[in-house]
């Protein structure tokens, strides 16, 4: 059987695009292990750790938009799936910070709740010298919104501040 011909050099021009494409390559790979370790986190991470996932995400996009691709379809399209799993994980961060706002809400309108109906029964309370009616289920109620609050992972020092005055 005849031998293969050996491969045709590449030319100065195809050799530099060669290496554009591999370097273009090397660098959308360290923007996927950034967005990779962003996607691994959020999901179950403390949320204390959210607006660096946040800041994180925005780079990498950053990073995207500032490559020139050219007419690189395989970078291109690489490109694109990058740019929807950072969609993703931002919007998973987004859900995961919505959460912890609608629990803390729930948590102070409980508390407040209780405050309310408490503030008429405690006047009554120093007339009569008696226990108030319910008043161990509200103590339950509050115990239940207090361990509730004990276990929302805030991720801002404003949400922080506000589960702590609910915790006083």
């Amino acid at each position: 059987p005849p031998a293969a011909p050996p491969p045709a050099a590449l030319t100065p021009e195809e050799a530099a695009e060669a290496r554009r494409h591999q370097d273009l390559a090397a660098q959308m790979d360290s923007i996927r292990a950034s967005v990779a370790d962003v996607e691994s986190a959020a999901p179950c991470g403390h949320l204390k750790g959210a607006r660096g996932w946040q800041d994180d995400l925005t780079k990498a996009a950053c990073q995207l938009d500032g490559l020139e691709l050219g007419g690189l379809e395989d970078l291109r399209s690489g490109r694109r799936e990058l740019l929807k799993s950072i969609d993703r994980a931002a919007k998973l961060i987004d859900m995961r910070i919505a959460g912890t706002s609608r629990a803390l809400a729930e948590c102070a309108a409980v508390v407040e709740d209780v405050a309310f109906r408490f503030a008429g029964v405690s006047e009554w309370q120093q007339r009569s010298g008696g226990e108030a009616a319910g008043a161990g289920e509200w103590r339950g109620i509050l115990a239940q919104a207090a361990a509730k609050l004990d276990a929302i992972e805030c991720s801002s020092e404003a949400q922080r501040t506000q589960r702590r005055a609910q915790l006083t």
